[in-house]
């Protein structure tokens, strides 16, 4: 379901996510909303890390938050990594 435009690796940019969630029937607004915050505010997550919102992306468009921000979720796990082990 990725779209054609990204790079395998690397986090979906803020068009590929508009196009992905327009072929669903839904806008920024609409993520808002399923997120419980005003207007298209979700819109956010294009540029800043916001997990909640990444969740409720990727459940939306029936993917996992890893597969749209593979980065992202990368630096995560490694940072939860380091937190275990010290």
């Amino acid at each position: 379901m990725r779209p054609a435009l990204a790079a395998i690796g690397a986090d979906w940019g803020a068009e590929e996510l508009r196009y992905a969630l327009h072929k669903k029937g839904l806008s920024w607004k609409a993520v808002s909303r399923h997120a419980g915050l005003r207007g298209g505010n979700a819109r956010k997550v294009c540029d800043l890390p916001w997990p909640r919102v990444e969740l409720v992306v990727a459940e939306l468009l029936e993917m996992r938050p890893e597969e749209i921000w593979p980065e992202r979720w990368a630096r995560r796990a490694k940072r939860q990594r380091m937190r275990e082990a010290a």
